[in-house]
């Protein structure tokens, strides 16, 4: 369950606006339906905000977020894979928020809407031996778990993420930790003009390094995303590519728990920056920053105090927003 409370730093007409805001319940049932098969579905109680034909209800309704049947091909003390099929994770978008937070905000990837964190599809997941990292891959719709198929074109993702140091007991857990994980995304789009032919590009692909232990977090991510599109008629279609990026960097520090692993304070610093270029070939970026602090009731829920910045730079189009919250997340 992710809740907050959120206050408007803007001068001008939205200046004080505030509300209470229940993001996201994630209610997930999982069963085990023989020794290698099992099921999970996760359904997504969120407030309905498109306007439209689809605005069917102005409030908090459910949908489906991830909902797929597990096989597990492959089980030994080396090597485990598995396959599944139905909506399922995105290969780097979850992977992340295994280091990131995503009840303060979600990751840049997701944030600037590079691809979906779920869609239908299948996928394999391969565990690799002496903890050397994972395999994850698939192919998909495209279309995101929060829309149905528009098109013919389906989509490949794959993610291999390395954990060098993992069996070396002679290195302090932190470093052990140290995970790299390159990822890339190949997808396509049906034309809006021509009803036939080719797909237009819409590929992502980039890296993300992450260290983590209960004393902290680090965490780097760089995307970078290539969007076709066409224009014109038929007669006439012409094809504009654009190329966008995203650099995100962050840390959460328990400073308390730096000096007392077992009884230091739950408190932890939390900051990260983030730099959108919408479109790499011309100027102007968006640079986001987010700062705060969190308290850990207990290890299953957590408050924390942030604040977050939304400043566009050198003629980007994107409006400056200012943003106090007081997030809270509850697991049960």
């Amino acid at each position: 369950m992710y809740a907050n409370y959120q206050y408007n730093g803007q001068h001008g007409a939205n200046h004080s606006q505030n509300k209470f805001d229940l993001e996201r319940v994630y209610l997930t049932f999982q069963s085990q339906l023989s020794d290698r098969t099992s099921i999970r579905v996760t359904t997504d109680v969120f407030q309905q905000t498109t306007t439209g034909p689809d605005a069917y209800y102005k409030g908090w309704t459910v949908r489906a977020k991830y909902a797929y049947l597990q096989y597990d091909y492959l089980k030994n003390a080396d090597i485990t894979a598995s396959l599944r099929g139905g909506l399922v994770h995105n290969e780097i978008i979850d992977y992340e928020e295994g280091f990131w937070p995503r009840w303060i905000a979600k990751t840049a990837l997701d944030q600037n809407k590079f691809m979906s964190s779920a869609d239908a599809g299948v996928v394999t997941v391969v565990s690799l031996p002496n903890k050397i990292g994972q395999f994850y891959g698939g192919v998909v719709n495209g279309s995101g778990y929060d829309n149905r198929e528009t098109d013919r074109f389906k989509d490949w993702e794959a993610r291999l993420a390395i954990t060098p140091f993992m069996q070396n007991q002679d290195l302090p857990a932190f470093v052990r930790s140290l995970a790299i994980a390159p990822w890339y995304y190949k997808g396509e789009s049906a034309s809006t003009i021509a009803t036939i032919g080719e797909g237009l590009t819409k590929d992502r692909y980039g890296v993300f390094v992450g260290m983590k232990d209960p004393r902290g977090v680090l965490g780097f991510q760089y995307g970078q995303r290539k969007d076709d599109t066409d224009t014109g008629t038929v007669a006439t279609r012409g094809i504009v590519s654009n190329t966008g990026r995203v650099l995100s960097g962050y840390a959460i520090v328990r400073p308390f728990q730096i000096i007392d692993a077992k009884n230091g304070l739950p408190i932890g610093l939390v900051f990260r920056y983030d730099q959108l270029k919408p479109n790499t070939s011309v100027d102007g970026t968006v640079n986001t920053v987010i700062a705060g602090l969190t308290w850990d009731l207990s290890k299953k829920s957590s408050f924390s105090l942030d604040y977050q910045e939304n400043t566009p730079k050198d003629g980007a189009t994107a409006a400056p927003t200012k943003m106090y919250y007081l997030h809270w997340v509850a697991n049960f």
